[in-house]
C-alpha cells in the first residue's frame, strides 16, 4: 500500500471516529436539555414505572416501534424487550414534551378505567420472568400483601394454577403485555357499530371524541366523527379509521373479561 492511500485510510477512519463521537455527544446534548426543561416543570416530572403502563396502551409511542431511537425514552429497552431498563423504573422518565402531555391527559381521564382480566399464578411468574420491574423487591411501592403473594407462588412453581388477586398496577401492566404479545390481531380484526359505541361510551366516558378531538387532529382527525351525526342507524358499523388503537384495545378487554 502506497503511503498516499494509508493516509487516506487513517484520515477516513479519524473522520469516522469524528462523526460517532459528534452523534454521540448530541444524543447527550439533546437528553441533557430534555431533562433540564422536565425538572423546572413538575407536571412533566413521571417515572419510568408510571409511564410503562400508558405505553402499554399506546404501543405505537413504544422505543421499539418508533423509527428513530437514539434519544427517544432512554429509560426503556428496545432490542430484547420492551420493558423498562434494568434498574431504571423509578428514574423520571426522559420523554418529548408532547407524549408526557398525552400521559397526563391519559392519566387524567383514562387510568382510572379498569378491564382487567382474571390471571393465574403460573401467568404471573411468566409475566414477571419478562418483567422483573414488577417483581415486589423491585417496586418500592409494593403492597406487603403483593410480596407475600409473590413468596407462595415461588414455592408452588409451575403448578400455581390458581386464580389470584395483584395490585392494580401489575394488572394494567400484565393485560399490555397479553395484549401485545398474543391479541393484536384480534384486537385489529374487530369491528363495532354505532349502538355499541354509544352503550360503551356512556360508562367510559373519557374517550368520547370532545377529549381527544384536537390531541388527535393530524394523526386521526376523523376519531369517533360518526357519532357526531344525526340519525345514523345503531347497527351502522364504526369506519376502522375512526377508531383509536387505545380505544380498540379497551373496547377488546371490556369484551374478553
Amino acid at each position: 500500500m502506497q503511503k498516499s492511500d494509508s493516509a487516506w485510510l487513517v484520515s477516513c477512519l479519524l473522520g469516522l471516529i469524528l462523526l460517532m463521537a459528534g452523534v454521540w455527544g448530541f444524543e447527550r446534548w439533546v437528553q441533557n436539555k430534555m431533562l433540564s426543561s422536565l425538572e423546572a416543570s413538575p407536571y412533566h416530572q413521571v417515572s419510568n414505572r408510571e409511564l410503562s403502563l400508558f405505553l402499554w396502551q399506546h404501543t405505537e409511542m413504544m422505543r421499539a416501534n418508533v423509527r428513530y431511537k437514539s434519544s427517544y425514552l432512554p429509560g426503556f429497552d428496545y432490542k430484547s424487550r420492551v420493558g423498562i431498563q434494568v434498574g431504571k423504573a423509578e428514574d423520571r422518565a426522559i420523554a418529548p414534551p408532547e407524549l408526557l402531555h398525552r400521559y397526563q391527559l391519559w392519566k387524567e381521564v383514562l387510568a382510572g378505567y379498569a378491564f382487567g382480566r382474571e390471571m393465574s399464578g403460573s401467568e404471573l411468574m411468566d409475566f414477571l420472568e419478562d418483567f422483573p420491574e414488577w417483581h415486589a423487591e423491585a417496586w418500592p411501592e409494593a403492597p406487603q400483601e403483593y410480596g407475600q403473594l409473590l413468596a407462595r407462588l415461588a414455592e408452588m412453581g409451575p403448578n400455581a394454577d390458581e386464580r389470584i388477586r395483584v395490585p392494580r398496577e401489575v394488572q394494567e401492566a400484565f393485560l399490555g403485555w397479553r395484549n401485545y404479545r398474543d391479541d393484536g390481531e384480534k384486537i385489529n380484526a374487530a369491528n363495532y357499530t354505532v349502538g355499541e359505541l354509544n352503550d360503551f361510551l356512556a360508562d367510559y366516558p373519557g374517550y368520547t371524541r370532545r377529549y381527544w378531538r384536537l390531541v388527535l387532529a393530524e394523526t386521526q382527525p376523523n376519531y369517533l366523527a360518526i357519532l357526531d351525526q344525526e340519525d345514523v342507524p345503531a347497527d351502522r358499523v364504526v369506519p376502522k379509521e375512526q377508531i383509536s388503537s387505545f380505544l380498540r384495545v379497551a373496547l377488546y378487554n371490556l369484551n374478553s373479561r
